[in-house]
């Protein structure tokens, strides 16, 4: 996969009003379903119809707080891209960093917080 920054608008109707939201390609972003599913995962695309995320994970309640969980338990989503329609989402925004840096970490592996920043890996 290429190192593709194209800019992606994801228009919403709000009555009269447009808005409109940037994503870059492989932005941790997150989806609000019209079901009230809270979907996290790498924007990859978007079009008229439908966007594109990788590796979506559902944002779920624990003990502990809030975790992530399999978007669909039944088939292998972290292997490839899910289409969700537009239809169905009710909003799209960048997901705030104290989700997406524990999303990138357990997606990769890779620690992405303030506190792992503060110096080199060698």
């Amino acid at each position: 996969m290429g190192a593709n920054h194209a800019l992606h608008n994801f228009n919403f109707n709000i009555g009269n009003n447009m808005l409109k939201t940037a994503h870059k390609e492989n932005d941790v972003v997150s989806l609000k379903l019209s079901t009230g599913e809270e979907i996290v995962g790498y924007f990859i695309s978007s079009d008229g119809i439908e966007v594109v995320i990788r590796k979506p994970l559902s944002l779920i309640a624990t003990q502990e707080g809030a975790g992530f969980a399999p978007f669909m338990i039944t088939s292998d989503t972290m292997a490839s891209t899910v289409s969700f329609s537009k239809s169905n989402i009710v909003t799209m925004m960048a997901t705030a960093s104290h989700f997406a840096d524990p999303y990138t970490k357990q997606m990769s592996g890779l620690d992405m917080s303030a506190e792992s920043k503060s110096g080199l890996i060698l």
